[in-house]
């Protein structure tokens, strides 16, 4: 059976489709210790955070998804969203996959239940839907079929 790995972009700078703060590096870097060698998929959220995340850990992004990572950006408070083109919505009124637990979970499935490991490079909203109540940033977590492990 296969493991997924989703790992969350580290803090951003502000604005839309932030791109990720510089003493980051050190931190992002770190979590490529806890990554499989040959992963059979890498899979990215759309933003350039998440595509900076690759590049930094030398991963070679095979498929993207705004699923698991768009351009917007959520305010440190929570109280705003800043969409990619620059509009403020508030928090409420802003829904993202993480809120809907089914939905994530029949998103894993079916890596899951594959050959080869899978990494995910995504929001830390997305693991909400996870049962992680405070995911953190630029932190590495296992899912198997037995369940969840933070790295």
């Amino acid at each position: 059976m296969g493991m997924v790995i989703i790992l969350t972009h580290g803090p951003t700078n502000d604005g839309p489709n932030p791109n990720l703060c510089n003493w980051e590096c050190w931190e992002v870097n770190n979590c490529s210790i806890r990554l499989p060698n040959l992963p059979l998929r890498v899979i990215s959220g759309t933003g350039i955070r998440h595509k900076e995340t690759a590049q930094r850990l030398k991963l070679h992004i095979t498929a993207y998804s705004p699923l698991i990572g768009n351009a917007d950006i959520v305010s440190p408070d929570k109280s705003k969203v800043t969409l990619a083109d620059g509009t403020e919505v508030r928090y409420r009124d802003y829904s993202c996959l993480g809120d809907d637990g089914e939905l994530v979970k029949n998103m894993l499935m079916p890596l899951l239940n594959t050959n080869g490991d899978s990494i995910l490079i995504a929001d830390p909203e997305l693991l909400k839907g996870c049962g992680i109540k405070n995911p953190k940033t630029g932190a590495v977590y296992q899912f198997r079929l037995s369940g969840t492990i933070e790295l």
